[in-house]
């Protein structure tokens, strides 16, 4: 499945500021390591994007079902996309673009292992946005569709070390997601 988050529309370019000052204040770069991902399952109810209310209303960590969300908290990123182009005899052709988002968090307790451990079947009945440190999520109205979906489970060898996971989630799409600033969902969330 291809993700559409670019219109077709007659080609506009939009206005860009000449100078960094000229930004407004409030358009001032954000940190942009993803620090949680929400993952709400086809089957549950979707959720206003750009309501932080709205979203914690619709992720449920403790249900075991497919009736909610679930939000998982950790550090990871998203890789520049990688291009995929068909050749022909003089042009190249932007045919579409594969991104990967490697996402690493703490098992803290049986639960969190079991629903890592159902992910880690390459399931992909689901849509997911990003959320940064810069309170930005990553994946417009619809979220994000994945295409891949693994999970390593890591055992540490060292001293003190924890149990965690790296969670790899691969999606194509025919542009960059869309970001939305979604300011005190962590403080909601209770993370």
């Amino acid at each position: 499945m291809v993700n559409d988050f670019l219109t077709c529309g007659a080609f506009e370019l939009g206005a860009v500021p000449v100078y960094a000052a000229d930004c407004p204040k409030t358009e001032a770069p954000r940190l942009s390591q993803i620090a949680g991902l929400i993952v709400l399952p086809e089957s549950a109810q979707p959720f206003t994007h750009t309501s932080a209310t709205s979203i914690t209303a619709a992720v449920q960590n403790t249900l075991t079902d497919n009736r909610a969300g679930r939000f998982i908290v950790g550090a990871g990123g998203m890789s520049s996309a990688d291009h995929t182009v068909t050749l022909g005899r003089v042009h190249k052709v932007l045919a579409g673009r594969l991104y990967t988002v490697t996402f690493d968090t703490a098992i803290t307790c049986a639960d969190t292992f079991a629903f890592l451990r159902r992910l880690s079947s390459n399931w992909t009945g689901f849509r997911f946005w990003a959320y940064t440190l810069g309170e930005r999520l990553i994946g417009g109205a619809a979220g994000i569709a994945p295409s891949f979906v693994s999970v390593a489970f890591v055992t540490g060898a060292g001293r003190g070390e924890v149990e965690r996971a790296t969670v790899t989630i691969e999606f194509r799409a025919d542009g960059e997601p869309d970001r939305d600033l979604v300011p005190g969902l962590f403080t909601l969330a209770g993370v």
